[in-house]
């Protein structure tokens, strides 16, 4: 019984002797070839996982083939489908170091200018590397790492004001002080980008609103609820609709100064949005803007449940009146008209059904001009849908007329095609 136990132990020793004999005989092969030690770790298992073509992070890549047209993977404005990188606008300068930042800086000139691209593009790099310390506004108080005792660094002040633009690039690409090293994860022409956004904000006129007193508190929110289209788009509390972010606690999120100036401004201040210049005294506005980044609360989602399409940009073809209705109005009235667009289950009333021939044919294109231009509330409807007066051209505001005429396959009134009046 203890002979195949005794085969067994002979087998595993002679296994033994085979593998250190492998191993010796690979190690001669190393010190007589000098070859490296991953050679020898392929020559036993068949391969080696150190010596591989790939690239450390932020470590450059090999050259393109000569004629090839490099990809961006959406960082830059699509043409055609396809994802191009932006065409070169300047050379990028040598290495530098924070010691030379000075005198480089002095020697740099904005090659970028700030066309809506631009800023459209630099809102969308601050966001992603410059807000977690300077907040979405650059006020420097609602930044991420503010909670964790890091200090505020508000990029609004007059001092920063007052950089010039080569020495706010230069900050971006080799750090300043506690701030990172950012010339490796931000391309040159986007550092630009960032520069001409963050000027944009510095635009924006300092707003530091005194706590409301109660009457104040109740008058700004009569006037949301009551009076201004807002809640036709955000929600506020357990009210409103689901087209832009949440209003709710909007003060932890963005300075008074910023809100103040989208609502005052909303197409400079976020290029493409397709939120309408509502006209309202300054007062109001002033109101209006405190009110909001001082109430509190805690909103159930920051960002809007569906992401509305962008403005159309600007060109006769690119805000047809079809292309109009889409970005503007079918949020609400739906693609087709219907009244039922993925925000009317959050209004109060439901939408005017455009498509609606009988209904429609009893509107004359001047209502629905006046409608479009002045907002719901001036026709005695709901105050929710806002006025276009302050954000559209009478040019395009007819070309919507003229596509809702399309969408429900009418006409206006006789008497108001003709100029005759009604008999009775």
């Amino acid at each position: 019984m203890r002979a195949p136990a005794r085969h067994i132990r002979l087998s595993l020793t002679r296994l033994r002797g085979l593998a250190a004999a492998v191993l010796l005989s690979s190690i001669a092969a190393i010190a007589a070839g000098c070859t490296p030690l991953d050679h020898a770790v392929g020559i036993i298992f068949g391969r080696s996982m150190r010596n591989q073509p790939s690239f450390d992070p932020y470590e450059n890549p090999r050259l393109p083939p000569a004629g090839s047209i490099p990809f961006a993977a959406g960082e830059y404005p699509s043409r055609g489908g396809v994802e191009h990188a932006e065409p070169r606008v300047s050379e990028e300068p040598a290495p530098f170091t924070q010691a030379e930042l000075d005198a480089i800086a002095a020697r740099l000139a904005n090659p970028v200018r700030p066309t809506d691209e631009s800023l459209a593009r630099g809102r969308v790099l601050f966001r992603r590397n410059c807000a977690p310390c300077h907040g979405t506004d650059a006020a420097g108080v609602t930044g991420s790492v503010i909670p964790a005792g890091f200090p505020p660094f508000p990029l609004l002040t007059d001092r920063v004001r007052n950089f010039t633009d080569g020495y706010i690039y230069g900050m971006i690409r080799v750090g300043r002080g506690v701030m990172p090293v950012y010339g490796e994860r931000v391309s040159h022409r986007d550092r630009w980008h960032i520069v001409n956004y963050l000027r944009e904000l510095q635009r924006v006129s300092p707003f530091a609103p005194e706590p409301l007193p109660p009457f104040a508190v109740a008058k700004a929110d009569a006037l949301i609820r009551d009076r201004l289209p807002c809640l036709g788009c955000h929600r506020l509390g357990d009210e409103g609709g689901r087209m832009g972010p949440d209003l709710t606690g909007l003060g932890m999120r963005a300075g008074a100064s910023y809100v103040r100036a989208v609502i005052e401004d909303p197409a400079m201040m976020v290029p493409g949005t397709i939120m309408p210049k509502v006209p309202m005294r300054p007062e109001t506005l002033d109101l209006i803007a405190a009110y909001l980044v001082q109430r509190r609360g805690v909103p159930e989602d920051t960002a809007p449940a569906v992401q509305p399409p962008p403005a159309p940009p600007m060109g006769a073809q690119a805000r047809s009146g079809e292309a109009l209705y889409r970005a503007y109005c079918a949020p609400c009235h739906g693609p087709d008209g219907r009244g039922d667009g993925y925000n009317a289950p959050h209004l109060p009333a439901r939408p005017v059904p455009h498509a609606d021939s009988a209904l429609m044919s009893r509107r004359p294109d001047d209502t629905l001009f006046d409608g479009i231009y002045a907002g719901g509330r001036i026709l005695g409807r709901s105050h929710r849908m806002p006025a276009f007066g302050e954000t559209l051209s009478r040019t395009e505001i007819r070309a919507l007329v003229a596509y809702i005429r399309q969408l429900c396959r009418c006409l206006g009134p006789a008497w108001s095609r003709d100029g005759a009046r009604p008999t009775s």
